[in-house]
């Protein structure tokens, strides 16, 4: 970081082939901050000069030419199940707190290169990027058709036009199978032991096996002392057992626990054969 005082007709040197004329109007000092870590290819939007003698001004364009889709296209192909993944590219704070499209996964903007691959592993399936309108998606798009994918698109306008078109927005995170562990609590009446059951079969040493079904990253955040982890959608492949396993232990959910525990449950309830 360096500081230059500009004077009427001076140019200044930033790096050997990047110089820069600035013009202050009036007679008021004023300060120019020209800040380096990004190319004005990931800039859209921005201008610049049309060639090194000055003169008129033309926007950068984006690098890549990225197509664009409305938000009732893509409840389209979402409702025709057609192979598509949605990627919300805002940090997962936002993406909980402001609400996001069900079906979308996020991938915060700063860990793209290194979740797609494994998330999109074929390079040519549709893929839509977005965030709120705000300029991640534009980055995200561009770094994933440099990366080789082939058929990226922006949700045109981001949440607020999916939110302006009628579409629900989500709040909180793993939204789809906390829904989906209330609709088989619901429907398959899972039984539940309170804090207080479970505490006093822990101290009467009761052959039970306590088991956590939220992901590692969670799980290792705070546990119930004595749990083990084990995702939920991974219990029979974890357990061939299962029938086994289930019959010869206690077998409920925690109650006020979090609904992603249901469907756990209702597996060990149906090994059990009851």
């Amino acid at each position: 970081m360096f500081e230059v005082t500009v004077r009427p007709g001076s140019a200044v040197a930033m790096m050997p082939d990047d110089f820069h004329t600035i013009e202050v109007l009036g007679d008021e000092a004023s300060i120019h901050l020209h800040m380096y870590g990004i190319s004005h290819a990931y800039l859209p939007d921005r201008y610049g000069f049309a060639d090194t003698t000055g003169g008129g001004v033309v926007p950068y364009p984006p690098s890549y030419a990225v197509g664009l889709i409305g938000a009732t296209d893509l409840r389209k192909m979402l409702d025709a199940g057609q192979e598509i993944a949605v990627l919300d590219v805002r940090e997962e704070g936002v993406y909980a707190r402001d609400g996001h499209i069900l079906l979308a996964s996020n991938v915060p903007l700063s860990q793209l290169e290194l979740r797609v691959p494994t998330l999109v592993p074929r390079k040519s399936t549709a893929l839509v990027v977005y965030d709120a309108d705000d300029g991640l998606a534009h980055l995200a798009a561009a770094r994933l058709m440099k990366s080789g994918y082939s058929n990226v698109m922006l949700l045109e306008g981001g949440t607020q036009a999916w939110h302006q078109a009628g579409f629900k927005l989500y709040e909180g995170v793993h939204v789809p199978s906390k829904a989906f562990g209330e609709y088989i609590h619901h429907k398959e009446n899972t039984p539940e032991i309170t804090p207080e059951e479970l505490k006093q079969w822990q101290g009467e040493c009761r052959n039970l096996i306590l088991l956590d079904s939220r992901p590692f990253d969670e799980f290792q955040r705070n546990s119930i002392p004595g749990a083990i982890d084990c995702p939920g959608v991974e219990l029979p492949y974890r357990d061939s057992r299962s029938r086994e396993f289930a019959r010869n232990h206690h077998c409920g959910e925690l109650r006020g626990a979090d609904p992603r525990h249901h469907g756990c449950a209702d597996v060990d309830q149906r090994g059990r054969g009851e």
